[in-house]
């Protein structure tokens, strides 16, 4: 039983605007889509892949739907986002975007990369109106004020490419903060398995913003205020330096060798992405070659070297990552829930300060599954939770891939209100799954008799994983 929903998750369906899809279980092939992603007519710009769209000015629109949201107040409308292109030399390209989206959660440009693209983060800053009461701008890059650790804040997608400087990890939605000056080369994916049969992974910039969900919808670039010294900066802008289809440097930086829990991921000619362009069955740090794994102790992992509590602080992992502390599970507020008095998520109270999850990347993971359990509503969180073992030929040294000591195996976990319900319930009629089903009526079978149960229909089967990897730090520490 876990405390939020961003651990592991073997369902992510709908997270993403672009329509991901996420999963393929029992005998998947692991190969997504996204349907519905309206493609820009491109033409090249230079003597590479790189482009833009046709016949665009040195100044053009960001794309439908990019301009945010109007005060109804005074009727003041946000400014429009636009991309600026300059022609550095002959060899160089200036992208400025002011007015970056930020009343939805991510948006994809007309700027589609190709290989060999040089990408450098080289600046990003200014304001945004985040909506409310009050003082409501903020800073895009670095925002002060409540919550502004968690959101209010600016992030990048570069598809499939790895930043040396973060040990590796894929340019997936990560903040801008922490990649301010960073060049990475975007990766040759044609060998992937899917291209070339009707499912293309993603090749656009993507720019994210975090906000609390729901909150998208009143921001934008109208009404400026001091919040944040906003009065005095500019609308917030991203502007990146690429050097077309010049491929990696002898002169580029040596990444840093991979911490105990940096994830590492294969190159993509070895399958080290899948189509959406997720590290494909990567591993931890301590995974490689002379590494180790963490002893099996009750406590000691919170200042042992190299084991999963290290983790919550540089260096064990160079990454970025997130944190999503377990929240105080009040029972009247969250009526679901029965008997917690807000130690539900904490075993006691010296770790109330580390329960939660700490976050790094979207990831997939193949091998074979096995149930584990389901966490009632009235007494957990109404997880359904599946295991996941990695074929032994993939396994390092007899360890499953991303595995930990204290979790053998890597876990998904899915909240069932917000994907089997969803899937076999009259409640969502055009949803229904006779698979889906079954496999609710074997988890939860109330008064019906029912002659499988859920190891019956899942236990031994090939399946895919997608999700969100972390840590669960409420419990023993755990791949998730």
């Amino acid at each position: 039983m876990f405390c939020n929903l961003s651990g592991f998750a073997l369902f992510r369906a709908l997270a993403r605007p672009s329509g991901i899809a996420v999963v393929a279980l029992l005998l998947g092939s692991g190969c997504s889509s996204e349907p519905g992603r309206a493609e820009a007519e491109t033409t090249a710009v230079t003597k590479s892949a790189l482009t833009l769209p046709t016949g665009s000015a040195p100044q053009f629109s960001c794309g439908p739907n990019s301009t945010g949201a109007t005060n109804t107040d005074n009727d003041d409308t946000s400014a429009p986002c636009v991309i600026t292109r300059t022609q550095v030399d002959a060899n160089t390209i200036k992208i400025r975007i002011d007015r970056p989206v930020v009343h939805l959660p991510s948006y994809e440009y007309p700027i589609v990369f190709g290989p060999g693209d040089r990408v450098t983060i080289s600046a990003a800053g200014g304001c945004a109106q985040t909506g409310g009461v009050g003082k409501t701008w903020k800073r895009y890059v670095n925002p002060e004020g409540d919550e502004s650790d968690v959101i209010y804040f600016g992030g990048i997608s570069i598809p499939g490419a790895p930043d040396p400087l973060l040990g590796g990890v894929i340019l997936d939605d990560k903040r801008l903060l922490s990649v301010l000056g960073h060049t990475v080369v975007v990766p040759d994916i044609a060998g992937l398995p899917c291209k070339g049969k009707g499912v293309e992974p993603p090749t656009h910039l993507t720019l994210t913003y975090k906000d609390e969900n729901g909150e998208f919808y009143n921001n934008g670039y109208y009404s400026k205020d001091s919040g944040n010294g906003c009065d005095s900066l500019p609308d917030a802008y991203v502007e990146l330096t690429i050097v077309p289809g010049v491929g990696a440097l002898s002169t580029d930086p040596t990444p840093l060798a991979a911490a105990e829990f940096d994830i590492i991921t294969a190159d993509v000619q070895s399958g080290g992405l899948d189509c959406n362009l997720f590290p494909n069955d990567p591993r931890w740090g301590w995974q490689e070659p002379s590494a180790y794994i963490c002893p099996n102790e009750p406590l000691p992992w919170l200042t042992h070297p190299g084991c999963v509590g290290a983790a919550l602080d540089p260096p064990q992992t160079y990454q970025p990552t997130t944190w999503d502390p377990a929240p105080f599970r009040d029972p009247i507020t969250h009526p679901d829930v029965l008997f917690t008095l807000g130690l539900l998520c904490s075993h006691a109270p010296f770790e109330l300060d580390l329960a939660g999850h700490r976050n790094w990347t979207e990831v997939t993971y193949k091998g074979t599954v096995r149930w584990g359990s389901w966490d009632s509503p009235l007494t957990g969180d109404d997880d359904y939770n599946i295991y996941l073992d990695s074929s032994p030929a993939a396994q390092i040294d007899g360890h499953n891939l991303g595995s930990t000591a204290y979790n053998g195996s890597v876990k998904g976990e899915f909240d069932s209100d917000e994907t089997i319900d969803r899937f076999s319930t009259d409640q969502y009629p055009n949803a229904q799954s006779p698979w889906w089903g079954e496999f609710h009526t074997a988890v939860d079978p109330g008064s019906n008799t029912y002659y499988l149960t859920p190891n019956d229909m899942i236990d031994g089967h090939d399946a895919v994983m997608i999700g969100v990897m972390g840590i669960d730090t409420t419990h023993n520490p755990s791949s998730e």
